[in-house]
């Protein structure tokens, strides 16, 4: 059988032991008659932690014993007795291999500064040394205040007569002056007639004008003007030719400082750089009072994109009140 172990009768052994799945069958069938006979006989005592179950009949010499009582209080520990000697120091180990170096530990926080030390003596003044290159020039200073007016006296001249100045580079009159010329006189300026800065000349006045004038060439300034949108101011004082760009809407072109005098007309002209829309003045107000404008044949104008355009304005005053004449011309 694969899970019997079968021994001498006669064995001898110190210890058996039958591991789980093997059983221990003693074939001898001595029938037990005390406790030294039988097919079992055990000199000691025998400790079961299972069943017993037996077919035959059980025989004790003594009763049989009930179940182990609860285990009694534990006594007072005893006092410790004496310790023993120490033992000799056996011999030192070899040293084993050093470890890894761990890593660095976080640097500590860094002291406070110590108090700064006295100052030492000056030391001598060393030798001055070669002078440097001459810096540039600063700025010129301030004009100083213009000295007083001298006295021109007025000459007399007759019906042929001539004045002439000496001083064919400048010729400087002081401040207000006026030259008074009779209705036959002819005035004529062979060098440029420049104006002081922020100055003009007037011919005339608004009230007094001249007869016809001759020119050769002339030319006109005109502002620039970037962005236009809303309500825009066009300073005729400046100038009365204006160049637009970046236009970002329709405006309203306010022509300010004209004069109101009674049979007069004035031309102003918008230079309009288009953009991929095309915008203008489409509305007008003279020293900022709203006037209608008049356009060619009735038909109001269509900007057009990416174009220069010359938008121009006729002004009347007439009977104290103004009248605009519109023209818009597409280039490009």
């Amino acid at each position: 059988m694969s899970n019997s172990v079968y021994f001498p009768i006669t064995a001898n052994l110190s210890t058996v032991v039958i591991n789980s799945g093997f059983n221990l069958h003693i074939k001898n069938t001595t029938p037990s008659f005390g406790a030294t006979g039988g097919a079992l006989i055990l000199d000691g005592g025998l400790g079961i932690s299972g069943d017993i179950r037996v077919s035959g009949n059980v025989y004790t010499s003594g009763g049989a014993l009930g179940a182990t009582g609860a285990t009694g209080p534990t006594g007072a520990t005893g006092s410790t007795g004496p310790t023993g000697a120490t033992g000799n120091t056996g011999p030192t180990g070899a040293t084993g291999n050093t470890g890894a170096t761990g890593s660095t530990g976080a640097t500590g926080n860094t002291g406070n500064t110590g108090n700064t030390g006295n100052t030492g003596n000056t030391g001598n003044t060393g030798a001055t040394g070669a002078t440097g290159p001459t810096g540039a020039t600063g700025p010129t200073g301030a004009t100083g205040p213009t000295g007083a007016t001298g006295t021109l006296t007025a000459p007399t001249l007759g019906a042929t007569g001539s004045m002439m100045t000496y001083n064919p580079l400048n010729t400087t009159f002081g401040y207000n002056t006026t030259l008074t010329f009779s209705t036959t006189s002819t005035v004529v300026v062979a060098g440029d007639l420049v104006p002081n800065v922020s100055h003009a000349y007037t011919l005339g006045s608004v009230n007094n004008v001249w007869g016809p004038a001759y020119f050769s060439q002339t030319g006109e300034r005109f502002s620039t003007i970037t962005g236009a949108t809303g309500t825009v101011a066009h300073n005729w004082n400046d100038t009365a030719v204006w160049y637009h760009s970046s236009i970002t809407g329709n405006f309203t072109a306010n022509i300010t400082n004209l004069p109101t005098v009674n049979n007069r007309s004035y031309v102003v002209v918008l230079n309009l750089v288009q953009g991929a829309t095309g915008y203008y003045a489409s509305a007008l107000n003279v020293n900022s009072s709203a006037t209608t404008i008049n356009w060619v044949s009735g038909t109001t104008p269509t900007p057009a994109a990416n174009k220069r355009e010359i938008e121009s304005f006729t002004l009347f005053y007439h009977g104290s009140a103004w009248y605009a004449l519109g023209q818009y011309t597409s280039f490009g």
